[in-house]
């Protein structure tokens, strides 16, 4: 699964449009020593892991003002 966000503005005067994409994201919870691991209620400190594969960025826009 990708996610894509995008967004346009349609000002005739500046246009532009901007983006990211990604291709995977997760989070997980870990120990201490960031092992994944289940939560335990007697834990006093919850470890989380995020990562994220195949980002990308776009941005589009016109600099000179439109006659």
């Amino acid at each position: 699964m990708m996610l894509i966000v995008l967004l346009h503005d349609h000002d005739l005067q500046h246009p532009f449009a901007m983006g990211i994409t990604l291709q995977h994201l997760y989070a997980e919870t870990t120990d201490d020593l960031w092992n994944p691991a289940f939560i335990k209620n007697d834990s006093p400190l919850i470890y989380k892991v995020r990562a994220s594969i195949g980002r990308r960025m776009m941005s589009e826009c016109l600099l000179t003002r439109r006659p």
